[in-house]
């Protein structure tokens, strides 16, 4: 698994249970440690396996989300309280995947309510 973004960077200054990323699941090759970042006009195999995945999206694939809601302080190993399986019992931030058929109106009032929540 290779996880990057920026926006967490920020908020990792003063982490909370419920930080969440939200990410995209995209298969990657495998590569040596030795790969680097791509030569010349070569991208690295990882910038061409994410282009290949999301070359020919349309702004209503990207209207959908097509995001799954990672709490990255529940990846083991980034948190020490995380070590603890209780950590994982609060349903608030470690949830099942949403039904698609519930709609955008769930997700919204959802994540209204997990804002106040953490507030």
């Amino acid at each position: 698994m290779v996880l990057f973004g920026h926006a967490l960077l920020e908020q990792l200054q003063q982490p909370h249970k419920a930080l969440t990323a939200h990410v995209l699941c995209v298969p990657m090759p495998a590569v040596g440690a030795d790969a680097g970042a791509g030569t010349g006009a070569d991208p690295h195999p990882w910038d061409a396996a994410l282009a290949a995945c999301i070359d020919g999206w349309s702004g209503d694939t990207w209207a959908a989300k097509p995001f799954t809601p990672l709490p990255v302080l529940g990846i083991p190993g980034w948190w020490p309280d995380n070590a603890d399986p209780s950590f994982y019992d609060d349903v608030r931030v470690f949830r099942p995947p949403r039904d698609p058929a519930a709609g955008a109106a769930a997700a919204t009032a959802d994540a209204r309510a997990a804002a106040t929540a953490w507030r």
